[in-house]
């Protein structure tokens, strides 16, 4: 009896799964092809075949065709070919492996959801269009001379059918009149003393109702008399770019420095497969990154260019249709689950080569020839998975899949992460610089307001904005230019408390504050979700004086229709941008100068350009920096540099204006000049003086449980028994910032494990002390997960 290894979309403990192969379906299963198998008493999940044996795992060694034991068998075979690639199976396991994670994870993170869902009415189905063609009697130019006679008396039906030869390209079009496409009356045959019977012959039917301008009981008329045929066609869900949209084939030409940036770039990947680019903002990095790309798709390997946010993708998409044409493909969340399947169907059998724009989903597509890998903004948070598992990070898993495709990777980034940065330092990545703005552009002015001393000495009169700011702003208007107001901290106030005894409202489920949303006149948990009422009293005294405290983007929203009401101002945080088309929308606007004013958090510092913004007001500096994370400053300084990079084109040198109460801070002095070395040099010797990454490997083990005391006594117990394996390299558990989410008290405990040390070791202390803890009173109320390169 033959058995099948297969993966299910599950977290189980095991890798894999053996079902026995019907005899019937013996010929139909094969490797990487899914099958619907049944799982526990009730269920039925879609899998995919990883192997085939004689025999089941557990009895390796034994030839037996008719097991004495308990098995279930395989309910269907869905594919006649394999729908992953070896390679694809070869990174699913890496990741599982490297991350902590389960097979069956990554599984079902990496496969678009249409080829997971076991739901019929649920899964993939193939879109379909009804097509019309000529009857194959009326092929010939004789038998279609007699149809064009047979409809003199029904001169609409023969206005219709002489729209399909010309849309058939059978008629040249000059050879008809003007009334073809747009009404019957005084309507004249024209000569078709020469029809070309050689050329296309179908068109899909709503086309050709679109172009007659006709109704569908002509065409079906048509359809009856047996002069046409109406069929269904499979059709396919991506956009196709018409030959009037074809690929345009002049590009920007490269400034000097741009060029010795490119030829920098290839002249490292000729000794090393990765390679950072460190350009400064606005210094044309995209258009290296094009012609990288270019070269790529010529050698006939395809491309994949990675991006930190889906909004990106789609401001992108314009430009590069005209640039790759049918060549490029667009892969995120905000597509259907029917075009992420047929973009996966089209690359698994292409044999063009793409260039594939996306998220870090995109890394999971199935590439056949992977010659490029392009992570822009490599530094940005947006490419660490967080929840639900598999949490990986995308940067560092595409270095590893650009490794197992033989392909290479360009890391592109104004303010590289520290771990890229030092690498290229030792020389394990190439390093080119790009330091010229493009155009020579000026940076922008940074301007420093110390709010601490403007309030002490009572001279800032406006709650929010510094006097300095305010005049910035008043200028701008008044030269018709734009503006741009940060704070990453959305709704209108941090906090409500009331004013008599101090009590702030807090979330029932988590161990954070609700923050007051007055659109939705509700307490919100940035959490959890969790919202309440506004009360008209405090919960503990009942005194009527909660008052909000503190600001968000909505509080600061309000303030500038206050101080400016005829200016029309937009804000853009994951209130008003919930979705992708509400996000555009916004940022359409803004570009088309129908905003004057963009309110937002750091969804505005995600690759944008803008033209005319002359002033970029950050509000509240010091929320950034006083995180209790040791990546804070770098994320910090990241953050600060990319909002200043919105200062847009057509200006001669905008004005960033930061506002601080430290403005001594060693930060806040290095953001002045824009001195990335500055901040990398200070922050690298910290990190190597407290055990930290890049020097050291951090993985965080993270337990929840919604009984404390359970978990402090399972917490301290499990990192009593990995320190005999592993020592002085685990922390103790301690309670995060943040140590009660979604009703689960949390704990943490941290390893931080020298670069040198094999992994797989680690890995093995940890497998061997979650082993033995498994079997501990409790120990089924404890969730665990693990995040690697935290």
């Amino acid at each position: 009896m033959k058995f099948a290894e297969v993966i299910l979309p599950l977290p189980v403990v095991a890798s894999s799964w053996s079902y026995a192969i019907p005899e019937d379906m013996q010929p139909l299963v094969q490797l990487h092809v899914r099958v619907i198998v049944p799982f526990g008493a009730k269920h039925q999940y879609i899998a995919i075949v990883t192997a085939i044996n004689d025999y089941t795992p557990a009895s390796a060694g034994e030839d037996s065709s008719a097991p004495d034991f308990e098995y279930k068998e395989i309910i269907a075979v869905l594919d006649k070919s394999p729908v992953i690639l070896p390679r694809q199976l070869n990174f699913w396991e890496w990741i599982a492996s490297y991350y902590l994670c389960k097979t069956g994870d990554v599984y079902k993170a990496a496969m678009p959801p249409g080829l997971i869902r076991h739901e019929t009415g649920r899964r993939f189905a193939p879109k379909k269009e009804t097509y019309i063609r000529l009857a194959s009697a009326y092929c010939d130019e004789d038998k279609l001379h007699e149809a064009l006679n047979t409809l003199k008396r029904a001169r609409q039906q023969e206005q219709m059918l002489l729209c399909f030869l010309e849309m058939t390209q059978h008629v040249r079009p000059e050879l008809l009149p003007e009334t073809v496409k747009t009404n019957a009356k005084n309507f004249i045959l024209p000569d078709l003393s020469r029809l070309d019977m050689s050329t296309t012959t179908e068109v899909s039917k709503k086309e050709l109702l679109k172009a007659s301008g006709l109704s569908a009981t002509l065409l079906d008329g048509l359809v009856k008399r047996g002069i046409l045929e109406s069929y269904e066609k499979e059709v396919s869900r991506i956009q196709q770019v018409s030959e009037s949209d074809s690929p345009a084939t002049a590009i920007t030409t490269l400034t000097e420095t741009q060029q010795n940036a490119l030829d920098g770039i290839r002249k490292t990947f000729k000794v090393k497969p990765v390679c950072l680019l460190h350009g400064v903002s606005m210094s044309g990095k995209t258009e290296i990154y094009i012609r990288l790309i270019r070269e790529t798709l010529q050698q006939g390997s395809h491309v994949l260019y990675l991006l930190p946010e889906i909004a990106v993708t789609g401001l992108l998409r314009e430009r590069w249709i005209r640039l790759f044409g049918n060549q490029l493909l667009m892969y995120h969340s905000g597509l259907s689950d029917n075009e992420r399947v047929e973009i996966w169907q089209r690359l698994m059998h292409a044999r063009e080569p793409m260039v594939v724009v996306g998220v870090r989903s995109a890394m999971f597509l199935p590439f056949t020839r992977l010659g490029l890998v392009i992570v822009d903004d490599e530094h940005d948070l947006s490419y660490r998975q967080q929840d639900p598992a598999p949490r990986y990070h995308a940067r560092n898993a595409a270095i590893m899949l650009s490794h197992m495709y033989g392909a290479k990777t360009l890391l592109g980034s104004a303010t590289p992460s520290l771990e890229s940065y030092f690498h290229a330092g030792t020389g394990k990545y190439g390093y080119v610089a790009l330091k010229t703005r493009y155009g020579d552009t000026q940076a922008p002015q940074i301007l420093v307001a110390d709010v601490k001393d403007l309030r002490r000495r009572k001279i800032m009169k406006n709650p929010l904005f510094s006097p300095v700011l305010k005049e910035k702003m008043e200028e701008a208007l008044q030269r018709d230019e734009k503006i741009v107001l940060f704070l990453n901290r959305r709704g209108f106030a941090v906090i409500m408390e009331c004013a008599s005894c101090g009590h702030v409202m807090r979330c029932v489920n988590c161990d954070v504050s609700l923050t007051f949303h007055k659109q939705l006149n509700k307490l919100v948990c940035h959490c959890c979700g969790h919202t309440v009422a506004l009360p008209s009293q405090c919960p503990a005294c009942r005194a009527k004086e909660m008052k909000p405290a503190g600001f968000g983007t909505e509080k600061v929203e309000e303030e500038i229709r206050s101080l400016f009401p005829n200016t029309p101002t937009a804000r853009l945080d994951t209130d008003t941008a919930a979705t992708r088309g509400a996000y555009e929308h916004i940022l359409k606007g803004f570009e088309q100068g129908k905003t004057k004013i963009l309110i937002g958090t750091q969804m505005i510092a995600k690759g944008l350009d803008f033209a005319q913004v002359s002033v970029v007001g950050i509000l509240n500096v010091d929320s950034l920096m006083n995180v209790p994370d040791f990546r804070a400053y770098e994320r910090a300084f990241q953050l600060i540099t990319q909002v200043s990079s919105l200062i847009g084109r057509n200006v001669s040198q905008g004005t960033v204006v930061i506002q601080t109460s430290r403005p001594e801070h060693p930060l806040i002095q290095a953001v002045k000049t824009f001195d990335y070395k500055r901040i990398a040099i200070d922050q690298l010797q910290e990190r190597n003086l407290f055990r930290y990454p890049p020097y050291y490997r951090l993985i965080v083990i993270v337990l929840r449980c919604g009984n404390e005391q359970l978990l402090e006594e399972l917490s301290t117990r499990y990192a009593a028994v990995l320190h005999k394996d592993l020592g002085e390299r685990v922390t103790p558990p301690f309670t995060p910032p943040v140590n009660r989410m979604q009703a689960l008290y949390v704990r943490h405990i941290a390893l931080k494990i020298e670069t040198s040390m094999p992994i797989a070791t680690v890995h093995a202390a940890i497998e061997n002390t979650t082993g033995q803890l498994r079997h501990s009173t409790g120990w089924s109320k404890i969730m665990l997960h693990f995040e690697v390169d935290n």
